[in-house]
This record gives structure tokens, C-alpha cells and sequence, in this order.
């Protein structure tokens, strides 16, 4: 299972999306590395837990993925996300994906001056 924070209207494993192959995007300001997000977990074999912090993301729309990477033969998964916005946990799922390929679009977050809005 991977885990994918896509920025505005981007596509899977594009330059906007943060993922195990692009771990640590530049989307902010130059030599702030506060306004990028970062996966800082990524979980390869026999591990449960994917990570992707972002402490000062810029206004805008962003779209957090689970994507079935490989089923390695074991069937579906059933993942669960938990996205922390502002003191607030949002538990989201599970939800089962049956095969490798699946993805669940787990929320959207929407970024302003003053607030974070996770649908």
C-alpha cells in the first residue's frame, strides 16, 4: 500500500505528487523546507505505516491517495488514513481495496490564509 499526497489537480506519481519516488517536493518557498511535504515513512515490507507531514503547506488544494502498489499475493487490504489538520484527527476508512491498482481517494484538503479543511 502507498500512500500519496497529490498537489491541486495533479496525477499519480507526477512532480506533483509526494510519494516514494518523489519523497521530498520543493513546492514552496526556496530553502524553506516548512511549505514542502515530506514522506518520512514508507512502508516497503511486513510494516503497516505510511507517514507524509507537511507543517506549513501553501493555499491550495490538495488530495490525499491510498494506492494498492502489490498484493504480493495476499489478497485485499484494507487501509485506514488518519490526517491531523490543526489539533483535529480525521479518521478515514477502512475501506477495502481488492487488487493491485486500486486506489482510494481519502480526502481533500483545502488550504486558505487562515484555515485547513479536510473533506
Amino acid at each position: 500500500m502507498d500512500l500519496h499526497l497529490l498537489r491541486g489537480s495533479a496525477a499519480i506519481n507526477s512532480d506533483d505528487d509526494c510519494y516514494y519516488s518523489n519523497r521530498n517536493p520543493d513546492w514552496g518557498d526556496a530553502g524553506n523546507p516548512d511549505d514542502n511535504p515530506k514522506l518520512d515513512v514508507d512502508c516497503i515490507n511486513g510494516c503497516t505505516v505510511e507517514n507524509i507531514y507537511f507543517t506549513a503547506p501553501k493555499p491550495g488544494t490538495y488530495t490525499v491517495v491510498a494506492y494498492y502498489y502489490s498484493d504480493r499475493g495476499k489478497g485485499p487490504a484494507v487501509p485506514q488514513v488518519t490526517i491531523n489538520a490543526r489539533g483535529k484527527a480525521y479518521k478515514l476508512g477502512p475501506r477495502t481495496l481488492s487488487k493491485t491498482g486500486d486506489q482510494w481517494t481519502v480526502a481533500t484538503i483545502e488550504v486558505t490564509a487562515t484555515d485547513i479543511i479536510v473533506r
